[in-house]
Parts: C-alpha cells; structure tokens; sequence
C-alpha cells in the first residue's frame, strides 16, 4: 500500500524519495515503540478505550498526508498516527490470546495477518488514480482510507472485552512440561531492563525491524 502511495505523495508536495521513504521507516519505528507503553495502559485501563482512542490517533496518522506541504508538520502527526497503531495491535494480539489460549500461536498468526491484508482494499483505488487527475482525487482516498481505520478500530474496540480472571476455553487443559521454567518471577519493566536477556531481545528486534 505505501509503494502505492509514495509516488503521490513526492509528485504532490515535490518531496525528495529520502524524505518519504523516511515516513515509513519511522512507521515501523513509532508503531514498534508504541506496542510497550499501550501493553501497560491496556493492563491498567482495559482493550476498549486504549483501542478507541488508539483508532482515533492513527486516523490522524494517515489524515497528515493530506495537510502538506510543511513536511515537519505532516511527519510529527504521522509519529503521532504510528505511535497509537502500535497500541491497536498490542491490543488485538493480546485480547486473542486471551480468549483463545488453546491457539495462541493461529491467534497471533491471524493477527499479524490482518494487520498486512487490512491493506488490500487501499491499494486499488491509489493505483487506479490516473497520472493526470489532480492532487484533490489522491487526498479523497487518503480522507477515505482515514475514516475506515478510525472507524473500524473505533466499532471493534466496542466489542473488546477481556475474558473473567483465571477463564480457560472449555475442555482445555494446559500442558504440563517437564523442564522448568529458568524464572517464575514477573518482571516490572525497570526490572527487566536490568537484564542483559531484555537487551538482546531490543537490539534483535530493531535489527529485524530495520531490515
């Protein structure tokens, strides 16, 4: 979808391919970043408002392509945007999981998923935008596309509930295993990142990211 869109944006606003490339590294930044903070606000505050206000947020997000030309201006409310993103998929995943504990792993599978296929529908109508149509036919499908992800995200935190405390899906029993656990303590996050184990895990995952 974004390989749909850049070439719009730059021909628009006359913006270098560095300067909209660096909208969609920052995307993968700002929505990796906003997966912690919007965990902890869920923990405390429940999936539905987090979510809401999450959909809310990333409409915005998409909205400030079509604000230009101050590319400053359009760049900090597209942080903004891929910020809260990362709390509306933090939150699917583990609303999912906790609902379906006996399939954690085609629960989170399903969801990554979505989170890539939700933008399908985009891509024909950016691509069938005609070189010759004028700037305001690109800026309909982004006002569009704005209010679908506010919209979709606001309905479905809606219906977001967690299940009651200690729930199970019926008939399911956890597997036992005979190799214990190397910790049983639950770390606060000032705790972990005292841990060389978390800072693997970061640097792992802002080389995979990157790539």
């Amino acid at each position: 979808a974004w390989s749909s869109m850049s070439g719009h944006i730059a021909a628009i606003y006359g913006w270098s391919p560095e300067q909209v490339a660096l909208m969609f590294t920052m995307f993968i930044i700002f929505q990796s970043v906003g997966m912690l903070p919007g965990g902890m606000l869920r923990d405390k505050y429940g999936p539905r408002w987090t979510t809401a206000i999450a959909g809310l947020f990333s409409g915005i997000g998409i909205l400030s392509i079509a604000l230009g030309p101050s590319y400053p201006l359009v760049l900090a409310l597209w942080c903004v945007g891929s910020f809260f993103t990362g709390f509306i998929y933090n939150n699917a995943v583990i609303t999912g999981n906790k609902w379906f504990a006996d399939k954690r792993g085609v629960m989170t599978g399903l969801i990554a998923g979505a989170f890539s296929w939700g933008s399908l529908p985009f891509i024909f109508p950016i691509r069938a935008i005609p070189a010759s149509a004028p700037p305001e036919t690109f800026f309909t499908v982004v006002y569009i596309m704005a209010v679908i992800i506010s919209g979709v995200s606001i309905v479905s935190a809606l219906l977001m509930k967690d299940p009651p405390p200690g729930w199970k899906p019926p008939g399911w029993v956890p597997k036992t295993t005979a190799i214990a656990r190397p910790s049983e303590h639950n770390y606060t996050v000032s705790e972990a990142l005292k841990t060389g184990q978390m800072w693997v895990l970061i640097v792992s995952f802002i080389l995979v990211s990157s790539a």
